[in-house]
């Protein structure tokens, strides 16, 4: 603006026209350079004088850039469009963006580690690199290494243009306040993790704090507990959602210590010193009173009660009205989930992904709604299409009979979709509008509860930020990776006593090779109270899986474990299949920790 009212008052005897396209080319964003000059034939005339400007083009717009390639380099503009652009669909792409995440921790030792940072040659190499593992673990990209490395291509240049041309005039404790970081959010399938995390660590890493708080806990109320706890104060969840009112919000901050647990759990008559192994186990017991009917809180998915659809697994928050009781819980429920967000502690508890999209102000769709209940999603979608079969009224009303503008809930509960729904019926012209209705009250069903849990979590983490994240991206801070990789937990392993080469040692590895996930899952438990593991590389680690010998074990006895210091001793076992059936056994039968 200021140039502009700079040259207004400019007077030039030739080229009023001109003027004018120096404006227009100014408003289109390109560079000048420029140098005062004097009319030949008209000195002293202050009319005379003006600016001899050379214009260099800056940058296309979008248009002009697409217009460019494809007259300049046509055969190479169309060949990428094939390679990049084509076929690619919104899952296919998010997966590639999990390969990068993969590949970026995978190659974490590497100079250049982040994805910002490569160009495709790069990218090609680490691929190459870590090929077997890629097609292992992500299966379902199919996608050859020249579409994959196109692709890349694109996707590194949206995260620059959000990078630069978004972020830094945003607020992003607020990201979803304004429009052009509302584009930003509704991109978050799309972006790099350095993108997504940079600025909320450096706000979590300033907030930290070293406080801690005690909570003592009644394990006889919670076992003498026989039906759902409404009122919050038996079971072990609710009795410490009750305890943590009195402990200051410094405390869901902490760096926890020593021990690395911001909350040290105790229990009455007991004799356990918490070290980290009671609170891991706490959380553990969390997640299990959770995904059960002795609390308000979460409900089967649809999926799960008529074993039907995907996911079938996953549970779902419950619409039931909020109490006194169940607010607290839930928001408690959200401050634990900031607690693992900060310090990489995890609660397994499976939540629909419905429910992780709401939790990061995500926007759920159909195919969410199918994950939850398949049948009222796949009845959503047909209504949907209905009008495209090209029926009649009469045919609509003889297919579908006598429909109201109701719907049920998760909990079966029918409510009205508009006011008086129970009297309106749906017709072939609004039936559209019905299943977009049923679709809205399905994913809106918990808002309350669900703003609970974030208030919650906004106590302890900057909520604001996690705009930015994926539904998988909550999942994995707050429940950690649910695959136990053998890799991964032998890369952090150290030996005390004994070595890796050492018979008992190897049969150990060999066993845990042959092991389901549920017995992975089983075996970290009984190691370390917990049932996922952290991000690989995190310090949440700490000094990693002890392995040490038992000596005092005869051959075929029990291992021993140490959950506060995530430490297994191992008898001399003389063979693989002693030491998987030894095993086994233990961490199926022995994973009570109240001594830990």
């Amino acid at each position: 603006d200021e140039w502009q009212r700079c040259c207004e008052r400019v007077k030039c005897a030739r080229g009023a026209s001109g003027l004018a396209l120096f404006l227009d080319a100014f408003r289109k964003k390109l560079l000048y350079i420029g140098r005062t000059v004097l009319h030949p034939e008209s000195a002293g005339v202050a009319e005379a004088w003006g600016v001899h400007v050379t214009a260099m083009p800056h940058g296309f717009t979008t248009e002009g850039m697409l217009k460019a390639a494809a007259d300049v380099v046509p055969e190479e503009w169309k060949e990428f469009q094939r390679l990049a652009v084509e076929e690619w669909t919104p899952e296919t792409t998010e997966i590639l963006v999990n390969v990068v995440e993969w590949l970026e921790k995978t190659s974490a030792s590497d100079p250049g580690a982040s994805a910002m940072d490569w160009d495709a040659r790069k990218f090609h190499q680490l691929m190459k690199k870590h090929r077997h593992q890629r097609k292992k673990q992500f299966s379902l990209l199919t996608e050859p290494e020249d579409r994959l490395v196109a692709r890349f291509i694109v996707l590194k240049k949206i995260n620059l243009w959000i990078r630069d041309r978004i972020l830094p005039f945003c607020d992003m404790t607020t990201l979803r306040s304004t429009s052009f970081g509302q584009s930003a959010s509704k991109a978050r399938s799309l972006l790099f993790t350095q993108l997504k995390l940079t600025r909320f660590n450096e706000i979590v890493e300033e907030t930290f704090t070293d406080d801690e708080g005690n909570i003592e806990l009644n394990r006889n109320l919670q076992m003498n507990c026989n039906q759902c706890d409404v009122d919050g104060d038996k079971m072990l969840f609710a009795q410490a959602s009750k305890k943590a009112e009195n402990i200051g919000v410094g405390a869901f901050r902490s760096r926890g210590g020593s021990f690395n647990r911001p909350l040290v759990i105790s229990y009455i008559g007991e004799d356990g010193i918490d070290q980290g192994g009671l609170y891991r186990d706490f959380l553990d017991h969390c997640a299990s009173e959770l995904m059960s009917k002795k609390l308000p809180l979460l409900i089967p998915t649809q999926n799960n009660v008529n074993n039907s659809g995907e996911n079938r697994e996953m549970w779902t928050v419950s619409p039931q009205p909020l109490t006194a009781a169940t607010r607290r819980m839930f928001f408690f429920l959200g401050r634990l989930m900031g607690i693992c967000v900060r310090t990489d502690d995890v609660i397994p508890v499976s939540l629909s992904r419905m429910t992780w999209k709401l939790l990061v102000d995500d926007e759920p769709n159909l195919a969410d709604l199918a994950l939850v209940d398949f049948a009222a999603a796949e009845s959503a979608r047909q209504l949907q299409d209905v009008q495209s079969f090209g029926l009649s009224a009469e045919d609509f009303q003889a297919s579908f009979g006598d429909i109201r503008f109701v719907y049920h809930n998760s909990l079966g509960v029918e409510v009205p979709l508009v006011e008086g729904g129970a009297d309106k019926q749906v017709t072939l012209e609004n039936v559209k509008r019905f299943a977009q209705l049923v679709l809205e009250m399905r994913v809106q069903e918990a808002a309350e509860q669900i703003a609970c849990i974030r208030a919650g979590l906004a106590t302890v983490v900057p909520i604001g930020c996690m705009s930015l994240w994926s539904w998988r991206d909550i999942e994995f801070r707050v429940c950690g990776d649910p695959q136990i990789s053998v890799r991964v937990l032998r890369s952090h392993s150290h030996y005390e006593g004994l070595t890796e080469s050492d018979d008992t040692v190897r049969f150990m590895w060999e066993a845990l090779e042959s092991f389901t996930q549920p017995d992975l899952q089983n075996f970290i438990r009984f190691c370390w109270g917990r049932s996922r593991l952290p991000p690989e590389g995190s310090s949440h680690w700490g000094d990693g899986f002890k392995i040490g010998g038992a000596s005092d074990i005869p051959e075929e006895g029990l291992p021993r474990a140490h959950t506060c210091f995530f430490q297994i001793d191992l008898p001399p076992y003389r063979s693989r299949e002693i030491a998987a059936d030894r095993i086994l056994f233990a961490i199926r039968n022995c994973v009570s920790i109240l001594n830990a």
